[in-house]
């Protein structure tokens, strides 16, 4: 473990501040202590946070910031800059922040802190440095500083040694999740590494709600696919009792079929990471009609089906095959595995027959089904 020295404890009274928060008030301006300070869980002991909406909190209770990047700013605005002037509790010798991973610890005396996220600059640094353009020179800077939790709590003296312990799992370097922040879209690779790593609550709330939109929804030209919920019956119920729309399937569903089947769907999104999607007009978010797969046994062989079902009202537009082609793909995508699906159509549904064949199906062979006859139908995944 790599030995550094804790230079400075820096503690901020609330003041007003100008050019920052609606609140005007703020406790960045932070000057060093020399008695022993107490951290806990919550920060440091007498230390003002007053944008408690994005600092402070126990995954953001300390902040840490270096003599390096302290020296590189210093020449970077041609003045000596003291420890504090930057916002944070600790400025501790040789740490440069970028290089840095999220979980790594510093344990200085009895006070064990964690890493869990890169400082982001705002407005009430760019007001405290008196450059309105200060925020932005921060970024191109990537030298953020460390937000901490603390896993030990303790006192603290300027003076004390201070350790470094790297964490011992999968994480992500907090210059990655700094310039992350910058980026309009982070794709679910991106998005379940971060997840993964020990980062701060306010990063990973945001992170899970991103990582849901991407996962449980996409558009395609003309619509927008929802992954099946339990707030769709409403939807759903309105094409299982449309008589046009199900005639060609099985006939109108009685209500409580509709229920059991949804239970049976979402399950099998829990279960197998599949299932059926809602799809919306994404130009009045109206109900079109859903499209998915399923597990299916036909004539004793396991399959994986694709079933579609469309509103009378968006006949003839291209939107079933719009949907089935979405849903081919997202498979593809997220379960390469699945080396092909199969469509069953009743031979006297000629539109269902003409949807599977602009999608890609190749007729296989006729079955059995329901104790009816179907055309089976076969979609090969190319990429595997």
């Amino acid at each position: 473990m790599t030995e550094m020295q804790l230079i400075s404890v820096n503690i901020g009274k609330t003041r007003a501040i100008h050019g920052a928060k609606a609140s005007g008030r703020t406790g960045i301006y932070k000057l060093p202590v020399s008695e022993p300070v107490r951290i806990s869980r919550d920060g440091l002991a007498g230390d003002a946070i007053c944008d408690t909406e994005n600092h402070g909190g126990i995954d953001q209770a300390v902040y840490v910031f270096g003599t390096p990047d302290y020296a590189w700013w210093s020449q970077e605005l041609a003045q000596d800059l003291a420890p504090g002037t930057f916002g944070e509790n600790l400025t501790i010798s040789d740490l440069e922040s970028a290089t840095f991973s999220i979980g790594d610890r510093l344990h200085i005396g009895e006070v064990i802190l964690e890493v869990t996220a890169p400082r982001i600059p705002c407005g009430t640094l760019a007001a405290r440095m008196g450059d309105s353009t200060f925020a932005k020179r921060f970024r191109h800077a990537e030298r953020p500083g460390l937000y901490c939790r603390v896993i030990h709590e303790g006192h603290i003296q300027s003076g004390d040694e201070v350790t470094f312990e790297p964490f011992a799992g999968e994480t992500i370097t907090a210059i990655e999740m700094f310039r992350a922040f910058y980026e309009k879209q982070l794709d679910e690779a991106t998005l379940r590494r971060h997840l993964a790593a020990p980062i701060a609550i306010r990063d990973r709330v945001e992170k899970e709600r991103k990582l849901a939109e991407l996962v449980d929804s996409f558009e395609t030209a003309r619509l927008r696919a929802e992954r099946l919920r339990s707030d769709h019956f409403s939807d759903l119920r309105s094409l299982h009792s449309d008589v046009e729309a199900m005639e060609p399937l099985w006939g109108v569903l009685p209500e409580q079929i509709t229920r059991e089947s949804m239970k049976v769907d979402l399950d099998l999104w829990t279960s197998a990471g599949f299932g059926r999607w809602m799809f919306y007009r994404r130009e009045d978010h109206r109900f079109v009609g859903r499209c998915g797969v399923q597990r299916s046994t036909i004539e004793d062989t396991e399959e994986i089906e694709l079933l579609y079902g469309l509103l009378p009202e968006f006949w003839g537009a291209g939107l079933g095959v719009e949907m089935t082609v979405a849903i081919l793909g997202w498979m593809s995508h997220r379960h390469p595995s699945v080396k092909s699906i199969v469509a069953t159509v009743k031979p006297e549904n000629a539109r269902s027959r003409r949807v599977v064949e602009k999608s890609g199906f190749v007729f296989e062979r006729e079955v059995i089904y329901f104790d009816l006859p179907h055309l089976l139908f076969r979609f090969r995944n190319s990429s595997t």
